[in-house]
């Protein structure tokens, strides 16, 4: 079994995250015997001008297999078997057991409209394939190496993206979400007939939604927003540096207060997982994808598919 230390950080969060401490509205583990799917979700970046969704849905892409019950418990073992899945409206993240290989799939469906209100951008009605690794929460900011993911795209152009929810404090108060872009990725390789993407905490190819500000030079990006027109992708070091108590943390993020856009793609109902590859966008129901994933490392600790 993989020490504690890299799977289940959080708990030994006295070395993990020494000093911070978690608030009472923390829902942190509140959540961790949630045994439900979200089956709807929505993001906040939509034109409003055109309140009428028009989309069609095509009838040729259907997902026959049905959805699993997933624990977004804090496993016991590293393994895609323990994907926690935060997919929201036509879209899913789970061990397709019955296919070669049994690979976590990433399915994003072509669909109407869907309703608002289930992303944390409440106007959103998107169909977004979240999967999440619970195990690696008060992880500290600074023990995190590499992550990679061995995978094949089976339909459309999407890409898949690693998202991870940061607690700059370690304290719950203020948080922040980097990300790879599908874009940022600095090469791949074929590994066993898959390709492998790849992202280093040392590596320039990091983003955050929203972006994330010098605390002592304001107006400074500590990273870049990730859709600025500007942005150029960094390294974690920065970052690192000016928060060093930062931890991942699995966290409702819809239960802070403020301004909430840098989360609006995220489920609103559901503690999301510190660690994520995300695939599809919360503002389109017309862009179907599907990628099949082998292989996933988050340090040293590898998730492969059920034996």
């Amino acid at each position: 079994m993989i020490p504690s230390r890299h799977l289940l950080p959080g708990l030994v969060l006295a070395t993990a995250c020494s000093g911070g401490t978690v608030s009472p509205t923390d829902k942190d583990d509140t959540d961790d015997t949630d045994t439900t799917i979200d089956t709807i979700d929505t993001f906040p970046l939509v034109d409003t001008s055109d309140p009428v969704d028009t989309d069609v849905v095509d009838t040729d892409i259907v997902d026959t297999d049905p959805v699993q019950p997933t624990s977004c418990s804090r496993p016991p073992e590293p393994g895609l078997t323990y994907v926690c899945d935060l997919s929201v409206n036509g879209a899913s993240a789970f061990v397709r057991a019955a296919q070669p290989g049994k690979p976590l799939v990433l399915d994003v469906q072509q669909t109407a409209a869907n309703p608002q209100g289930q992303f944390i951008g409440a106007q959103a009605r998107g169909n977004r394939a979240i999967a999440g690794f619970h195990g690696y929460t008060m992880l500290d900011l600074d023990d995190l190496g590499t992550i990679s993911f061995d995978g094949d795209q089976e339909i459309g152009n999407l890409p898949v993206e690693i998202e991870i929810v940061v607690d700059l404090g370690c304290d719950s108060s203020s948080f922040g979400l980097i990300k790879v872009a599908g874009s940022a990725f600095l090469g791949t390789t074929v590994v066993d007939g898959h390709t492998r993407f790849s992202a280093s905490a040392g590596q320039p190819v990091w983003t955050a939604v929203g972006g994330i500000e010098d605390p002592g030079s304001p107006g400074t990006w500590l990273l870049d927003p990730t859709n600025g027109s500007l942005s150029t992708p960094k390294s974690l070091n920065l970052l690192r540096a000016a928060y060093p108590s930062a931890c991942v943390r699995n966290f409702q993020l819809s239960s802070l207060s403020g301004n909430l856009d840098s989360y609006a793609a995220l489920p609103r109902t559901r503690v999301v997982s510190g660690i994520l590859l995300t695939l599809g966008t919360a503002t389109s129901t017309l862009n179907p994808g599907q990628w099949k994933i082998y292989r996933v490392q988050i340090n040293d600790d590898v998730h492969l598919p059920p034996p």
